[in-house]
C-alpha cells in the first residue's frame, strides 16, 4: 500500500499522466508516466518512414506507452533510467485508464 500519491495534472499536451506514489521505505519512490504521441514529433515521423520502406522488419508503433521509473520524492527519475514496467496502447481513451490501473497497482502492489 502506497504511503501517498501526487498526481501531476499540468502536464504538456503529449502527457496523459504524472503521478509520484510514495512507498513505506525511505527514497521508494516511483513515477508513473503516460504519453501520447500524435504522430508529429521527429521521432514518430522518422519510425513511420522506416515502417513504409520495410514493415517486415519495423513494428508497428503504438503511440500511447505508459511507464514505471524509480523516481525521488519529486519525480526526478533514477540516473539509470531503467524502466520497471511498460504498457503500450494505439486508442488515446486506453491510454488514459492505463494510466489509473498502472498507478493503482504500483499503488496496491509495491513490488513493480
Amino acid at each position: 500500500m502506497a504511503r501517498w500519491i501526487s498526481n501531476n495534472p499540468n502536464c504538456d499536451a503529449r502527457t496523459l499522466g504524472y503521478t509520484i506514489v510514495a512507498g513505506w521505505l525511505p527514497r521508494s519512490y516511483r513515477l508513473v508516466v503516460t504519453t501520447w504521441g500524435d504522430g508529429s514529433s521527429p521521432l514518430e515521423k522518422l519510425l513511420e518512414s522506416a515502417r513504409q520502406i520495410d514493415q517486415q522488419r519495423c513494428p508497428t508503433h503504438h503511440p500511447g506507452v505508459t511507464c514505471v521509473y524509480k523516481c525521488d520524492a519529486d519525480g526526478i527519475i533514477d540516473r539509470s533510467h531503467k524502466v520497471i514496467s511498460r504498457r503500450e496502447y494505439s486508442i488515446r481513451d486506453d491510454a488514459q485508464d492505463g494510466h489509473t490501473e498502472t498507478v493503482q497497482k504500483v499503488a496496491m502492489q509495491w513490488f513493480i
